[in-house]
């Protein structure tokens, strides 16, 4: 693929780093197409599907040219982006390098932080846009590639990977699609490589008054105007919210595959509920500072999201031994990495 740079894909799956406008086409290019009639309750799924990556496509292409700047300035959602950054460098702070995939790369924030570490970094994501932006804004980067494709398809060979990021994507995965996701992420990891996946915390506080108080305030406030001026729904808004997800649950799925569980890191202790974390800024980041170091604690699940760190079983480093040993007792308020992390060369 000539955006990869000598990479091996598969040329089945190169296909899937092209935008999917048509269903008949999306079948076409899967491989799928048949000359009879589907049932219509399977081309009714089908077409939910596209449906939905179609508006997740297009909230991250109109989100693409101010995306980066979320991590920019004194607010809660800054915060949290940096933190959740913060985190995952921690574990890559050790490395020795390697090859390193960032699915739902957005504007490629994650770019200059692996390629400094001497990882070689491949960024993936559905929206063009964003790929777009990646490559304008790291054209410079000789160890950085970038292409658009799906997670549930991912256009590289088997154990490829020494570590795969994915930070804030896995919540736009549908719920059938979660085990297809989950195993194109662990087929495309190297033996003894590590995947580090972030998710929303569905008992977080935040999101508990969100999804059942604020949402729906919203809602009725934007009926209303609907009513009085005939406006619709705003561009930046989805029909349905990303998922949110439960540690044990998520912990039960990654355990059951061929994963081994080292660490689960929360974060986003974001107490000022919408929208007061937006009208008072600097309180909530400074609430959220204070209790970045219950990340492990009995108060974890206050934060909006949690990390779970899995290693792919295989060959297995005696460093890698020490990190599991280590992460089985954390020590608590420790926000980041284990210290005794060291990972195999790359083959």
């Amino acid at each position: 693929m000539a955006g990869l740079n000598g990479y091996v894909c598969r040329r089945q799956r190169i296909v899937e780093c092209k935008r999917h406008q048509v269903p008949f086409e999306h079948a076409q290019l899967q491989g799928v197409v048949r000359i009879q009639i589907e049932p219509r309750s399977v081309m009714s799924r089908e077409l939910d599907h596209l449906s939905w990556e179609h508006q997740v496509r297009k909230f991250f292409d109109d989100a693409s040219k101010e995306y980066a700047h979320s991590y920019a300035g004194m607010t809660a959602q800054s915060h949290y982006y940096v933190m959740r950054q913060k985190i995952v460098l921690s574990f890559l702070e050790s490395l020795n390098g390697g090859r390193i995939l960032d699915v739902g790369c957005g504007p490629g924030m994650m770019v200059e932080p692996c390629t400094q570490r001497g990882f070689l970094y491949t960024g993936l994501d559905i929206s063009e846009k964003m790929i777009a932006e990646c490559q304008r804004r790291h054209r410079s980067a000789s160890l950085a590639n970038f292409c658009v494709g799906r997670i549930q398809s991912l256009p590289f060979e088997n154990d490829f990977f020494d570590v795969l990021l994915c930070m804030g994507a896995f919540e736009y995965i549908r719920a059938e699609d979660e085990d297809v996701a989950m195993a194109e992420m662990i087929r495309v990891t190297k033996p003894g490589g590590l995947l580090i996946i972030s998710h929303l915390n569905r008992v977080s506080p935040y999101w508990v008054w969100d999804k059942y108080v604020y949402a729906k305030a919203r809602s009725l406030k934007r009926l209303m105007k609907q009513f009085l001026r005939g406006r619709g729904r705003r561009q930046d808004e989805l029909d349905t919210p990303p998922r949110d997800f439960v540690e044990l649950e998520r912990r039960k799925a990654i355990g059951s595959r061929q994963l081994k569980i080292i660490d689960t890191v929360y974060f986003g202790f974001n107490v000022f509920l919408r929208p007061f974390d937006r009208l008072l800024p600097r309180l909530a980041v400074w609430a959220s500072e204070k209790l970045s170091s219950q990340s492990r604690s009995s108060l974890r699940m206050l934060g909006m999201a949690f990390i779970i760190v899995a290693q792919k079983t295989g060959c297995m480093s005696a460093d890698i031994v020490d990190l599991i040993s280590n992460a089985c007792e954390p020590s608590e308020g420790a926000a980041g990495a284990p210290d005794k992390f060291r990972n195999k060369s790359p083959a």
